[in-house]
């Protein structure tokens, strides 16, 4: 439960940048893979600018999209850069799970940390 009075998750008055949907062909895996761009207020209008870049990554059992539907990270930082507590940044959100072209996922149903295979 967020704290009384809390609001800088909530959609505001505020200018509001994007979630853009992208897909790349990864050199590592051989796959085409699936991210999450955060794009700021104005981002198309200044395409001179360079903007910091900020990296999330899930935690197990999440994927990319849990940073906007969850965590409305979006949201937080169009809240955060109106407010000037942060400046405007692209945040890179990308699936973590990192398997090879054909590679299966282990089952590890069962299998507490720490045990053995």
């Amino acid at each position: 439960m967020p704290e009384a009075g809390a609001t800088y998750y909530l959609p505001q008055d505020v200018p509001h940048g994007q979630v853009r949907e992208i897909w790349y062909n990864s050199k590592v895996t051989g796959t085409w893979r699936h991210a999450l761009v955060y794009t700021p207020p104005g981002y198309d209008a200044q395409i001179k600018e360079r903007y910091p870049v900020l990296y999330l990554q899930h935690g197990g059992g999440e994927d990319e999209s849990g940073w906007t539907r969850q965590g409305r990270a979006n949201f937080i930082l169009d809240n955060l850069i109106a407010a000037r507590k942060a400046k405007p940044m692209l945040v890179v959100m990308a699936n973590g799970y990192a398997r090879r072209a054909g590679q299966t996922v282990p089952d590890l149903r069962g299998k507490g940390f720490g045990s053995p295979r």
